[in-house]
């Protein structure tokens, strides 16, 4: 097994990156240029795409018809390539640096949102007019999920619970916050 600082990947999936992986140039796509610069960011894409992978493998049960374990992380895959396919076509005036973060982490809490929550025929809501859900727990855990529970996210539709999630662990890999507190981060166990 090789190490992520978040998670553990079969060796196979460490030395072949053929599926997702980033190799600091996006698929499809020329290397960064001088206009956009990395700030470590192949190896925090690395990083982030396997913990991706590793937190969608937590969750067991099919839910509308497809299976958590592969549909999502497939998925993000789909989205990664086509919003980077797209930021090509526009040129340099893009932020591949920001897309590809945004694309690898938009859908990492989405395996929690269960059946929505539902009151005299209407969506329930919480007191900001998001919809609430039922919580689908993941039958393992991982860095993702215990950083899901610290941030006390339990219940908020993946949209909202995501971005916390994503930008605690844009926090830890040194890249500057957008706005929220992730103080829980330093709180949560870790496997490392």
């Amino acid at each position: 097994m090789a190490r992520f600082d978040g998670g553990i990947m079969d060796s196979d999936d460490a030395d072949n990156n053929s599926d997702g992986g980033y190799d600091g140039t996006a698929p499809g796509t020329a290397p960064a240029t001088a206009k956009s610069p990395l700030i470590d960011d192949a190896d925090t894409l690395r990083y982030l795409d396997g913990l991706v992978r590793e937190t969608y493998q937590l969750w067991d049960q099919e839910w509308v018809g497809f299976s958590w374990r592969n549909y999502t992380y497939d998925h993000v895959r789909r989205v990664r390539t086509l919003a980077l396919s797209l930021a090509a076509e526009e040129g340099e005036m893009v932020d591949t640096r920001v897309l590809d973060v945004a694309a690898v982490l938009h859908d990492i809490t989405k395996p929690y949102d269960g059946e929505a929550l539902m009151r005299d025929g209407q969506r329930v809501v919480d007191e900001r007019g998001y919809w609430r859900n039922t919580v689908l727990p993941p039958a393992r855990a991982n860095d993702i999920t215990r950083l899901y529970d610290a941030l006390g996210l339990s219940g908020s539709v993946h949209n909202i619970s995501g971005a916390r999630v994503a930008e605690a662990l844009l926090a830890e890999r040194g890249y500057p916050q957008a706005s929220g507190n992730t103080s829980a981060r330093s709180s949560c166990p870790t496997s490392k």
